[in-house]
């Protein structure tokens, strides 16, 4: 799976995209979960020195056009397309991540099919 925060924003957006579904109160888990998971590309930001509103906004814009494989370079803070510059993280880790978060916000889990509509998991 993509690295950098991809997969993270990935889900974010299917999570905001999910929560409207549901009405008032009901949003805030799916919601608060999503901005939950904006920390990892948020920190890999910061710990370069760039500018993170900035950036979040444009990784944002990105992941709504689909493009999903796009994260935060780690080494230069700077938006990339992770397929392209080879930064994988582990499949089976993230399922369990995710699966653990959605269980603890107290949200049903993606199917399997829904989980890889989410991400994209070329390899």
């Amino acid at each position: 799976m993509p690295g950098g925060g991809a997969c993270e924003l990935a889900v974010g957006n299917f999570l905001n995209k999910n929560a409207k579904n549901y009405s008032g109160e009901e949003q805030f888990p799916y919601r608060a979960l999503a901005r939950a998971l904006e920390v990892i590309p948020r920190t890999l930001v910061q710990n370069c020195g760039g500018n993170t509103i900035r950036t979040l906004t444009e990784l944002r814009a990105l992941h709504a056009k689909g493009q999903n494989s796009h994260g935060v370079n780690g080494e230069t803070g700077k938006i990339a397309d992770m397929e392209k510059i080879d930064i994988w993280e582990p499949m089976t880790v993230k399922k369990v991540i995710f699966s653990i978060l959605f269980r603890d916000f107290g949200l049903k889990i993606p199917t399997k099919n829904q989980f890889s509509s989410m991400i994209p998991t070329q390899i």
